[in-house]
């Protein structure tokens, strides 16, 4: 049995917790985007309970979790930061501006840090995203945008 067929298997479950938080550190829809599993982000955000913008205690949501993964360990396993990011910005309620509490970052800065141009590039258009809150987002905004030699995403 595969991810996909496993996850979906554990959806169908009569009271599973899709939303439940593991230790402060891990939840469902965080780790599979985080990770840029695609078909299993997908499952996740057709369920009814999901809840898109669940944070854990320092405000961290699968978004950021998307935008601030290593770009390296997603390239060399075949998976996609890119596709998850669209996936997560189409679904509704998403809030694009949510911030942690540790760094007070969005999604924005946290992808602009970890040098994630293609999408940071996707998240730019998205209505509501706020693009200058602080002097140093525009400066680590600035500075990715003009590097040529950031990794793709």
């Amino acid at each position: 049995m595969g991810r996909v067929q496993f996850v979906e298997m554990l959806l169908n479950v009569k009271g599973v917790e899709v939303n439940k938080t593991i230790k402060e550190q891990y939840f469902a829809l965080g780790t599979a985007c985080g990770q840029g599993h695609v078909e299993v982000a997908k499952l996740l955000l057709a369920s009814d309970e999901i809840e898109v913008n669940k944070a854990l205690k320092d405000g961290t949501t699968a978004l950021h979790y998307t935008l601030g993964h290593k770009t390296k360990e997603l390239l060399e396993s075949g998976r996609s930061r890119f596709k998850v990011v669209e996936l997560l910005l189409a679904a509704p309620g998403i809030d694009v501006n949510k911030r942690t509490t540790k760094h007070n970052s969005t999604p924005l800065v946290v992808g602009c840090t970890a040098g994630h141009v293609a999408s940071v590039k996707v998240l730019l258009p998205k209505k509501g995203v706020m693009l200058i809150w602080r002097v140093v987002d525009l400066v680590v905004l600035s500075s990715l945008l003009a590097r040529e030699d950031t990794p793709k995403s």
